[in-house]
């Protein structure tokens, strides 16, 4: 999963709609259980605040929203969510064999991202490493 810091975060989702990726905002509810989900398309995950979670802009832009499931109503901080999400989220990749053209697509709308949305433009900036 490559990472990024957007400037402009609903703008930054348009952008990478309209390239193909989904959305999916994580949630502490209401949304899709994270162990009956299963990634087939590109994706962007959205992790809000602690406390306040996702801004309603932000939140509009989602496809979709992931939660994980927890007995009793316990909510994990943001940190060991993303933790979390993403350990399940790369475990949720298909086989080989069928996303010979998903992962070329992947590679290339990535770097469209990168090549398109910059920080002067209310973008995103380069990936963390």
């Amino acid at each position: 999963f490559p990472v990024y810091e957007a400037a402009n975060l609903s703008r930054f989702l348009q952008d990478a709609k309209k390239r193909g990726y989904w959305v999916a905002g994580a949630t502490a509810e209401k949304g899709q259980p994270l162990p009956s989900y299963r990634r087939e398309t590109p994706l962007v995950l959205v992790l809000g605040s602690e406390g306040s979670g996702l801004r309603d802009l932000v939140e509009t832009r989602c496809d979709f929203h992931l939660s994980i499931p927890a007995p009793g109503g316990v909510v994990l901080n943001v940190a060991a969510a993303a933790a979390v999400l993403l350990y399940q989220l790369t475990c949720a990749i298909p086989p080989a064999d069928t996303t010979a053209n998903t992962a070329a697509n992947t590679v290339a709308n990535t770097a469209a991202l990168r090549n398109a949305s910059t920080p002067e433009s209310g973008g995103m900036d380069e990936p963390d490493a």
